[in-house]
């Protein structure tokens, strides 16, 4: 929902309170107020304070005002407006909320500038890319230590994966360890968990994951993934603006990982003035390449002449027949393709 809808939400609700018949309905409307008037801006609420006093959702209207005040880091008058608030509407339906905005305001001033909160997989099967990135993370936290004359920050991890659950590690980190942000999770199955508690606890989380909509949330929950088409759309736009390369083939894998960047990067290689010359598919696991190398060439219209052992190796092909070839598979396998194609006498290509 939008600023602009949350506005014309909230004054169809006033109108809804005022004709409401019983206090069953009231209730309903005043749990709906709470939500929309959280879509409300700083300069939204300050316009609708005045017309408001001393009438239904002023108190919801200055709730939302304190919450803006913790976001903003102005803890001292978020602080004295909400005892106005706790002791002026003590018995109000949004009593529980202030004690909430209560407990965030102490948090924040509680909170430690030097502790990072880390939510990754260190236990089942996606602990290999948990440790990775722990490992990059220690190696940034080391380097960022080394340059600095300030106070060395410290990572504090928590496993993403534990049968605690989420929202437990979440809490800990937060409330026990008093981080000033959490970076992870990874999983799709967690990270919806994570961001609703981190939201909740108004505390940054800086999710690791390829889910665009994870971010509406709420304000305190960000993604810092690239998506496997940002990832294709980036390469093609360096291959052909940076490294000056006008001609393409396409080896990859044939699964649904190898497919995926094979489409995306054809797609994008289509919007640009450039040629695609072939396109071939290799079976995954294999390790020997030379069927589908001499495929991708003999489908660009290039056959690669076969030779006997006894000839000695020479370049078939000057100047190449592309420019580039995509390779979207492990490290390894771009490693074994990429000497098979000197063995093939494919001679100066990317």
């Amino acid at each position: 929902t939008s600023k602009r809808d949350g506005l014309d939400a909230f004054y169809w609700l006033v109108e809804s309170e005022r004709l409401a018949p019983g206090a069953d309905l009231k209730n309903r409307i005043y749990d709906q107020m709470s939500d929309i008037t959280s879509l409300l801006s700083e300069k939204q609420v300050m316009a609708l304070l005045p017309e408001y006093r001393g009438r239904f959702p002023e108190v919801w209207l200055q709730t939302r005002l304190v919450e803006i005040l913790i976001d903003n880091g102005e803890l001292d008058k978020a602080t004295e407006k909400l005892n106005y608030l706790s002791t002026t509407y003590s018995i109000h339906p949004l009593s529980g909320k202030f004690k909430e905005l209560e407990d965030a305001i102490n948090r924040q001033q509680n909170v430690d500038t030097t502790a990072i909160g880390c939510l990754l997989p260190l236990t089942g099967p996606f602990q290999p890319y948990g440790r990775r990135l722990l490992r990059g993370l220690y190696m940034a936290q080391e380097l960022y230590n080394l340059s600095t004359w300030e106070e060395p920050i410290k990572i504090i991890v928590k496993d993403s994966s534990s049968e605690e659950g989420i929202t437990k590690a979440v809490d800990e980190l937060v409330n026990d360890h008093h981080v000033m942000a959490i970076i992870g999770p990874l999983s799709r199955k967690v990270v919806d968990e994570a961001a609703e508690e981190a939201q909740k606890l108004r505390v940054p989380l800086i999710t690791l994951t390829q889910k665009r909509d994870i971010v509406d949330i709420g304000d305190y929950v960000f993604r810092v993934f690239l998506t496997n088409k940002d990832q294709a759309k980036l390469l093609v736009a360096y291959a052909v603006a940076e490294l000056e390369l006008h001609s393409f083939g396409i080896l990859y894998p044939e699964d649904n990982y190898g497919r995926f960047f094979r489409k995306v990067f054809s797609e994008e290689l289509g919007k640009l003035p450039v040629k695609l010359m072939a396109e071939v598919g290799y079976d995954p696991g294999t390790t020997d390449f030379t069927q589908p190398i001499r495929n991708l060439f003999v489908k660009a219209g290039i056959p690669l002449p076969t030779r006997s052992s006894k000839e000695k190796p020479i370049s078939v092909l000057s100047p190449p027949a592309f420019d580039a070839i995509f390779l979207p598979d492990q490290v390894q396998t771009a490693s074994l393709i990429a000497s098979q194609l000197v063995y093939n006498d494919v001679i100066g290509v990317r």
